[in-house]
């Protein structure tokens, strides 16, 4: 929706963008993981409810307009968060996943480094279950070239839920001496 205000209420807008920055250290935790919610997407969002606010503000009413935007600007930024959610704009996992393997010196160009990490990722799977297990499969799968939907499909689930499986694999990999040991780092 097309909002064209006035040069009174651009006024307004200028003077009150405080309260966007006000709702968002108070209601929201950004995620720069999360496509769409790093600080400058949500403060967009805030202004676009600010704006909201003083069009569709009426000065008789028993609210401040302070209270009044805060509350429009919270929704506009929750509506735009439950969006994301709904439409699972999340960071390419794969993106995610190559750095975090090139951090720990696996390369997916390098089959031998590939093949190490293949052989070092199926003896891990001893140690490990529950998800951190099915995030250590996923990543077998990866390497072999499986996408994370492909994956999702196969496990009868959702990428997200791959994603986190692989997030929370990585974390423990990390911090696993044997694993970092079989794959030379």
């Amino acid at each position: 929706m097309k909002y064209i205000l006035n040069k009174e209420q651009q006024d307004i807008v200028q003077n009150n963008l405080h309260i966007i920055r006000i709702v968002i250290n108070k209601c929201i935790n950004i995620n720069r993981n999360i496509f769409g919610m790093e600080y400058d997407d949500i403060f967009q969002v805030g202004t676009i409810g600010l704006c909201k606010a003083v069009i569709t503000y009426f000065s008789n009413k028993d609210t401040s307009f302070e209270t009044y935007a805060f509350c429009i600007i919270r929704n506009e930024i929750y509506n735009h968060l439950n969006s994301i959610n709904r439409k699972n704009i999340y960071c390419d996992t794969e993106l995610i996943e190559k750095a975090d393997i090139q951090s720990t010196s696996i390369t997916p160009e390098e089959s031998l480094d590939e093949k190490i990490a293949l052989e070092a990722l199926r003896r891990s799977k001893e140690r490990y279950s529950g998800v951190t297990l099915k995030g250590i499969e996923a990543l077998e799968l990866k390497l072999k070239g499986h996408s994370g939907t492909d994956i999702a499909k196969m496990y009868k689930v959702k990428p997200n839920y791959i994603a986190a499986c692989i997030s929370r694999a990585i974390k423990y990999l990390r911090k696993d001496k044997i694993f970092s040991s079989e794959i030379g780092k």
